[in-house]
C-alpha cells in the first residue's frame, strides 16, 4: 500500500505594515506638515511686516512734508523795540545824562501830555513788531507762525462772483491727542476718541483769541488728526553748536537752524502709551528738518541789537 504524501503548505504572512512602520510614517508626516505651517506662517509675518514698514515709512514721510512745509514758512522779525529799551537801559546808566536829559524832559515835555491822547498816534509797524512771530515749541509740541498766500480757485470765484478772504498769516501747532489728558490734547482726544498726531490751523489772530478765552472747544474743532498710528512724537532743536529740547523765538530772538523730528508709532503687542516711549525702537521713525532762513534772521538780530 503506497502512501499518499500530502503537500506542505506554506503559511505566509499577509501583505501590509507593521506597528512600528505606521507609527514613524505618522511621526514624520506631522513633522512634515509642522515644518510646512512654519515656514508659511513664517512667510506671512514678513509679509505682513514688510507691508507694515512701508505704510509707516509713507505715513512718517507724508507727515514730515507737511511739517517741513510750514517749518519753511515760518515768518519772524526780530524785535526792534525790545533792542531800542535795552539800549535806553544801558544809556540811563550815566547819572549825568540821566539827570540832564530828565531837567530837559521836564521843560520840553509837558507841553506835549495833550498829544499823547491821540487815537492812532501808535506806530503800526511797532505794532507788528511787538508780535513777531516765529517758533516756539518743546519735546512733544511744536507752534509756529507762517506767512503762506492762499491760493485763489477760479472756478469757484466765477460761480459765486467772489472769493473768500482767508488771512495769510497764520498759526500752526502739531501736538499728539490723548483721551483723558490735559490742554487742547486732551480736549481733541476726548472729541474723537483716539490718540494720534494732530495738527491745529487757522487765522493767528482767531487762533490766539480762542487760547486767551481758554475756548478749547473751538480749538479743538479746528483740529485735524493727521496720523492716529503715531501715538508720540519728539522735537528737538538745533541751535549751532547742540540739540536742545526747548525753543523760543522771543528769548533766542533768531529761528533754529533745523528741527529734528521723531514719530514713534503704535506697537501691536502693547498698548497705546504717549508716555515712557522709547526712540530706539523699531516702531520709531526720525528726520531733520533744515530751516535755511534762520542764519538771516539770526544776523538781523545782531545788526539791530547792537548800539
Amino acid at each position: 500500500m503506497r502512501m499518499q504524501s500530502h503537500p506542505q503548505l506554506t503559511h505566509r504572512s499577509p501583505g501590509g505594515f507593521t506597528l512600528i512602520e505606521v507609527v514613524l510614517a505618522l511621526a514624520l508626516t506631522v513633522v512634515l506638515m509642522a515644518a510646512i505651517l512654519s515656514a508659511l506662517e513664517l512667510n506671512r509675518r514678513l509679509v505682513m511686516t514688510g507691508r507694515e514698514e512701508i505704510e509707516r515709512a509713507r505715513i512718517a514721510r507724508a507727515v514730515f512734508q507737511r511739517i517741513s512745509r510750514d517749518l519753511r514758512s515760518v515768518t519772524f522779525r526780530v524785535d526792534t523795540i525790545a533792542a531800542e529799551e535795552d539800549g535806553a537801559v544801558v544809556d540811563s546808566a550815566d547819572p549825568a545824562a540821566a539827570a540832564g536829559e530828565d531837567s530837559e524832559s521836564t521843560t520840553e515835555e509837558e507841553p506835549e501830555e495833550d498829544e499823547a491822547t491821540v487815537i492812532g498816534a501808535v506806530d503800526p509797524e511797532s505794532s507788528l513788531l511787538a508780535a513777531s512771530g516765529g517758533l516756539t515749541g518743546s519735546t512733544d509740541a511744536l507752534v509756529m507762525q507762517i506767512c503762506r498766500p492762499p491760493r485763489l480757485n477760479y472756478r469757484l470765484s466765477g460761480a459765486n462772483g467772489g472769493t473768500s478772504q482767508v488771512s495769510e498769516l497764520q498759526s500752526v501747532s502739531y501736538f499728539v491727542a490723548s483721551p483723558g489728558a490735559g490742554g487742547l490734547a486732551g480736549a481733541v482726544g476726548d472729541a474723537r476718541a483716539e490718540v494720534g498726531l494732530s495738527r491745529l490751523s487757522g487765522d493767528r489772530l482767531a487762533i490766539e483769541q480762542a487760547d486767551v478765552e481758554g475756548n478749547l472747544g473751538l480749538l479743538a474743532n479746528a483740529t485735524e488728526v493727521l496720523a492716529p498710528e503715531i501715538t508720540a512724537v519728539y522735537f528737538r532743536y538745533f541751535d549751532g553748536a547742540g540739540w536742545v529740547e526747548a525753543w523760543d523765538s522771543s528769548v533766542t530772538r533768531n529761528l533754529p537752524a533745523a528741527v529734528e523730528v521723531t514719530f514713534v508709532f503704535e506697537a501691536e503687542d502693547q498698548s497705546i502709551e504717549t508716555t515712557g516711549f522709547s526712540l530706539d525702537t523699531d516702531e520709531s521713525w526720525r528726520g531733520v528738518i533744515a530751516l535755511p532762513l534762520a542764519g538771516a534772521y539770526a544776523a538781523e538780530a545782531v545788526t539791530e541789537v547792537t548800539p
